[in-house]
């Protein structure tokens, strides 16, 4: 039920950076190159303020050992949770479990995912117009 309830919420959110040298997955795959996540991160990356990425770390802090188990095996509820959430920003989903392997080999602790997840979300947010940000 949290699963679906994150999925939902974060839908909204898009994604506008190219993955780097995918050729076949770039054409439907717009996600974060990692480099840029880990760079970000070590200069305290902004992500994780407003309400959707708070819930989107929180689904990753707190189910993180299911989601690894789930993107390790290629199937799972939670895995299907990140392909929802990620669904705008990646339509090739053995793209997508790659993307999130890299991500997780790429972190030393629970906490490391779930913020560089978090600022991965931040990082690809579209801008919104003028006078329709969010408080």
């Amino acid at each position: 039920m949290f699963a679906a309830a994150v999925a939902g919420v974060c839908l909204g959110a898009g994604w506008m950076l190219p993955a780097a040298g995918d050729s076949a997955a770039s054409a439907t795959c717009r996600l974060p190159q990692l480099e840029q996540i880990v760079a970000e991160d070590r200069q305290g990356g902004a992500g994780g303020r407003d309400g959707d990425h708070s819930r989107l770390r929180a689904f990753a802090l707190f189910s993180y050992r299911s989601i690894a188990s789930d993107v390790i095996n290629g199937r799972g509820q939670y895995l299907e949770t990140l392909v929802t959430v990620f669904a705008h920003a990646c339509g090739d989903r053995q793209a997508l479990i790659e993307w999130l392997r890299a991500l997780l080999s790429s972190t030393d602790t629970v906490a490391d995912f779930a913020r560089r997840l978090t600022l991965a979300h931040a990082l690809a947010a579209p801008a919104r117009p003028p006078g329709n940000e969010k408080n």
